[in-house]
């Protein structure tokens, strides 16, 4: 099997950019699913494959909401959202990215060998700190197809 290069992917990364998730809306819909991992981890396979990556993340972002949550103005962020496009759309732009997530998330579970559809759904109908914590305790890829790494929560009913 030849192995994937980022050039298919590179225009729905220059328009996911400018336009957000709705630059992304036609990859997602044109894209094959890819339920294995094959060729090698290069470093930014590496990175992102890590679970420091995932905990940094996390931790990241319940320090950002937590200081939103104790600075925040809920009522200046209602009248920035009815007033300023830029606040209006990048809010509805936050929310259809957790709507979408779940279309990529079986795939990635199935290149790392999880079946279990619990997990699915735990880590679709949380949004932001589901896939956080996926991140977090999901297996690293295998180096080949054969290899199937275990899921620490699977043990735990």
């Amino acid at each position: 099997m030849r192995e994937p290069t980022i050039y298919p992917r590179l225009p729905a990364f220059i328009a996911s950019n400018g336009a957000g998730i709705l630059g992304l809306i036609p990859y997602l819909l044109l894209r094959q699913p890819q339920p294995q991992f094959s060729g090698r981890k290069d470093m930014s396979i590496k990175i992102s494959d890590s679970r420091w990556t995932g905990i940094v993340l996390l931790l990241t972002t319940i320090w950002l909401l937590a200081w939103a949550c104790l600075n925040g103005d809920w009522g200046d962020f209602v009248k920035q959202w009815q007033s300023i496009p830029f606040v209006h759309l990048i809010t509805w732009d936050c929310c259809l990215m957790a709507v979408i997530f779940p279309s990529l998330l079986g795939d990635d579970m199935a290149r790392r060998g999880l079946a279990d559809d619990r997990i699915f759904w735990a880590v679709s109908l949380v949004p932001l700190l589901g896939p956080l914590v996926y991140l977090c305790l999901r297996p690293p890829l295998p180096e080949s197809s054969t290899e199937i790494a275990t899921f620490p929560l699977t043990a735990i009913s």
